[in-house]
């Protein structure tokens, strides 16, 4: 189940998946080892899921013994992981799976929030692929607001974190009571006597409810506003729902995304609010993937676009690409001589790396973006589509 704790600044404790994978995309020196195992849960889970580990780096310490990717002491190779098992926590709470990513003086493991295709991978890359499905709800801001209590968290794929946020009103008595209300509720413009200008009228301590609720929001937005300035995750809102666009009328963070959390806040637990965001997130990064799609396919005879392998691997590793999507569940074997030579294998030979893969990697540490593709959704049975940036 998901967890809500408290920190005192963005990302300072508790970084996202996407805050802690940009290790991954950089070039190590190979051989390059990936290992993914779905967790269990449950009594006894902890010590199973440690003995389960501890056979696949067994494994992968033979493999890396055969690889003719050159190395190294295998034992020396492997020694940070080792170190590291005995301190993993490895009783989750729900249903999720574990990345190691080794290299030569590199060791880095990931909790994943959902499961993945179990296998050990050897190459001249990191394999991050299967990371890739939990990127688009890794890294969020969520605002719990009712008329009694103000909340920020952070979201990560696993969990929200509390974020504490200065000058923001607890309450919409608090914001009541301040000096400001007091000279904004002087005064409301009623319907204009004369056109272009507008008639103020005194209302004095009956002022009307939504006016307000909408002061109390203009003064958190504004702490809102600069907590999360720099920020560009996207913010979801939690609110009851009459609320929700009364927020939006005075919103200046661009990225609060249009669906909200229905719903009083103060009465939701951690987990299902936690749950709630990601669902929004889901829809909304299948909003922007399918809005890439369709500008593939607007631009799929030009030169802006490809999907022809060989040339989308070269121009990654470029910094050409700037949107990729990759066919899920597809492999493509082979080998890349930079900067331009890609040599496309019909099965797995000694020494390859997985293609796509290479793009994905290649793409990410260049700053474009990578979504993933449903199954024969891309056309003419490509495995992967690239828009370039030139």
């Amino acid at each position: 189940m998901a967890t809500v704790a408290k920190t005192q600044s963005i990302g300072s404790d508790h970084s996202s998946l996407r805050e802690g994978i940009h290790d991954l995309f950089a070039p190590h020196e190979p051989p390059c080892v990936s290992i993914f195992m779905n967790t269990e849960t449950g009594f006894g889970a902890a010590r199973r899921n440690s003995m389960r580990l501890k056979e696949l780096l067994e494994v992968a310490e033979g493999q890396l013994s055969r690889a003719p990717i050159g190395l190294v002491e295998t034992s020396d190779f492997f020694n940070a992981a080792w170190r590291c098992m005995d301190q993993l926590n490895l009783n989750p709470r729900e249903i999720g799976a574990i990345g190691l990513f080794i290299a030569n003086n590199f060791f880095r493991h990931h909790i994943l929030p959902g499961n993945v295709h179990e296998h050990i991978s050897i190459g001249r890359q990191l394999f991050v692929r299967p990371i890739l499905p939990f990127l688009a709800n890794d890294h969020f801001f969520l605002i719990a607001l009712s008329q009694d209590h103000v909340k920020l968290f952070q979201g990560t794929a696993a969990a929200l974190h509390e974020v504490y946020v200065k000058d923001v009103p607890e309450s919409l008595r608090q914001d009541f009571k301040s000096k400001s209300f007091e000279r904004e509720s002087q005064f409301h413009t009623a319907s204009p006597a004369i056109v272009g200008k507008q008639a103020a009228i005194h209302h004095g301590p009956h002022i009307q409810q939504k006016d307000r609720i909408l002061h109390f929001f203009r003064d958190v937005n504004e702490g809102m506003a600069s907590r999360l300035k720099g920020q560009s995750a996207p913010l979801v809102l939690a609110a009851v729902h009459y609320l929700i666009p009364i927020y939006h009328q005075v919103n200046s963070y661009p990225p609060l995304l249009d669906e909200g959390i229905f719903g009083n806040p103060d009465s939701e637990k951690g987990d299902s609010l936690h749950a709630a965001a990601r669902v929004i997130l889901e829809k909304h990064a299948s909003v922007e993937r399918d809005s890439v799609f369709k500008m593939f396919m607007e631009n799929i005879n030009s030169a802006l676009t490809s999907s022809n392998l060989r040339e989308v691997a070269a121009a990654a590793n470029k910094g050409r690409v700037r949107f990729l999507l990759v066919q899920e569940d597809v492999e493509q074997w082979g080998l890349f001589d930079p900067p331009d030579t890609v040599h496309l294998h019909a099965t797995r030979e000694a020494g390859d790396d997985e293609l796509l893969n290479l793009a994905v990697v290649s793409t990410l540490r260049n700053g474009g973006r990578v979504f993933v593709a449903p199954k024969h959704s891309l056309p003419e049975g490509a495995s992967l589509a690239a828009i370039y940036r030139f």
